[in-house]
């Protein structure tokens, strides 16, 4: 399903240059991304912030369980790390996963996010 889901996300991407390539590489060189823009994912909480789990952020980027397509553009590389489209408004992603993640694993409480479009890649582990 992930490559799948990959193959298509590079055909809709080709429009502004990207290559298309295997997610298993979170620190992969900018000209081996699938998207153009890295997005740093944080979960806000009384401890402070940390790196969104990547389950959580598989979660939610599979169309299967959001049913949107607003987010058709953005891949999960890493534990608090996403790849995304331009077509991807950061404010909506913000919003849509804030209220995926609090349905989902808020527990009752609700989950706050911090989405920072990251300058540097995501370092290899």
């Amino acid at each position: 399903m992930v490559l799948i889901f990959a193959l298509l996300a590079a055909a809709f991407d080709a429009s502004v240059g990207c290559v298309a390539v295997s997610r298993e590489k979170p620190g992969r060189p900018a000209d081996q991304q699938m998207f153009a823009r890295n997005v740093h994912v944080e979960v806000l909480g009384s401890n402070g912030a940390r790196d969104c789990p990547l389950p959580w952020l598989d979660s939610f980027c599979m169309r299967s369980f959001t049913g949107s397509s607003a987010f058709d553009a953005t891949l999960p590389v890493a534990e608090g790390h996403l790849e995304a489209g331009f077509q991807v408004d950061l404010t909506a992603l913000q919003a849509g996963m804030e209220d995926w993640m609090t349905r989902k694993f808020g527990r009752g409480g609700a989950v706050r996010l911090r989405l920072t479009e990251a300058e540097r890649l995501v370092p290899s582990k």
